[in-house]
């Protein structure tokens, strides 16, 4: 029998299921950790043709300049995207995580791949539906967008559980994110707040939050006032 390796809130005889990973960093981090992880499946919005476009692209947009930080550079994290996407890669093969692309977390309760499949933990950091053109994060319009994302995910996510199950969101727990309203949302959909950990990066080896949208795409953002809120079935 296989050892049973922990990191933080997880441990690899869990059936855990991540979404909207972005350069799949969290899940190298965990299948690094676990070092056999089958009962990992690792998922994101994009197709992997659209994740290696989009690293090209950028590649591109940026030029030579691009080319030169992603050779010689330490200090811009943009720059690494593609070097972490590729190693991430690398690690969930080694440790024999499932990764799925395409994968719609609003309608994901209907994909076929995850169909018949109930998870011990449904795993969702740093929730973002994206950007609108003129509005700020603070704007109404932005969070009401937020909400609709985050209520859509409860609704799948909570008929993904096995029993006993936990669904987890991490974001910030500051304005404007507090005016998403996670909790209520997740308790419409079922789901009751069991704890609220401040989550800790550091305990995640070699996972970076990135931007995976707007003029700062691939740039890690300031999380020192995040947490992880834990739901179980109501």
């Amino acid at each position: 029998m296989a050892e049973v390796r922990a990191v933080s809130h997880y441990n690899s005889d869990q059936h855990i299921l991540l979404v909207g990973e972005g350069d799949f960093s969290f899940a190298a981090s965990l299948a690094s950790e676990f070092k056999n992880a089958p009962h990992l499946v690792a998922t994101s919005l994009d197709s992997f043709g659209y994740l290696s476009l989009s690293l090209c692209a950028h590649m591109h947009t940026f030029g030579n300049e691009f080319q030169q930080r992603i050779r010689c550079s330490n200090e811009d994290p943009a720059a690494k995207v593609p070097v972490t996407f590729r190693r991430s890669l690398k690690q969930m093969e080694e440790a024999g995580v499932e990764v799925m692309h395409g994968v719609n977390i609003r309608s994901m309760v209907n994909d076929d791949r995850l169909l018949h499949r109930r998870f011990d933990r449904i795993v969702y950091n740093f929730p973002h539906s994206g950007f609108l053109e003129k509005h700020a994060e603070t704007s109404n319009a932005v969070i009401k967008r937020h909400r609709r994302l985050l209520s859509a995910f409860f609704n799948n996510a909570s008929k993904l559980l096995r029993p006993g199950g936990e669904v987890h969101v991490t974001d910030h727990v500051r304005l404007p994110y507090t005016k998403w309203d996670i909790e209520n949302l997740a308790r419409s959909n079922r789901l009751q707040l069991e704890a609220c950990p401040l989550f800790k990066r550091d305990l995640y080896d070699g996972y970076v939050n990135r931007r995976g949208a707007g003029a700062h795409w691939g740039r890690t953002f300031p999380i020192h006032n995040a947490a992880t809120y834990i739901f179980c079935t109501a």
